[in-house]
């Protein structure tokens, strides 16, 4: 009978402590919830700043890559004008397209930095930038001053 009843309360004392121990795993795995949830609205967060940066920045390299073709085509019609020029200037010519090499040289130097930049950012997957010139600015440079070599 003593064993009965020692069964007994021993039995009715793991309840409580069952039911005491319930109660605290529960509020646990409500507040580790919270924080869950809480982490994850802050990285989303972070993420839409992340993406609207990466947005903004395609938009900026989409006009600079625009202004460049510009340039280039500016460029390239310049060698006719240059041409016609020369029978007008006559001896100076030689020294207007040394000084107009260097100065395609410097644009390609610089154009082929925005060219790695370019190309760097399109193979960045989640940039979403198609950039995939037929002929990279600063080789249309290179080939313009060489272009000017043969007239001069």
């Amino acid at each position: 009978m003593i064993f009965a009843l020692s069964g007994i309360i021993l039995s009715i004392f793991f309840v409580f402590l069952t039911l005491k121990i319930n109660g605290l795993l529960k509020l646990s795995l409500e507040s580790t919830k919270k924080i869950i949830e809480e982490s994850l609205l802050t990285t989303n967060e972070g993420f839409d700043v992340i993406n609207n940066t990466l947005l903004e920045a395609d938009e900026s390299f989409e006009l600079m890559d625009k202004s460049l073709e510009d340039i280039g085509t500016t460029l390239e019609n310049l060698t006719p004008f240059l041409e016609s020029t020369s029978t007008i200037i006559g001896d100076d010519f030689s020294i207007i397209i040394e000084d107009a090499q260097v100065s395609l040289d410097s644009a390609a130097e610089g154009s082929q930095l925005i060219h790695a930049t370019l190309s760097l950012l399109a193979s960045i997957p989640f940039i979403d930038l198609d950039y995939q010139p037929e002929v990279p600015l600063h080789t249309g440079l290179e080939n313009l001053s060489n272009n000017l070599e043969f007239t001069g």
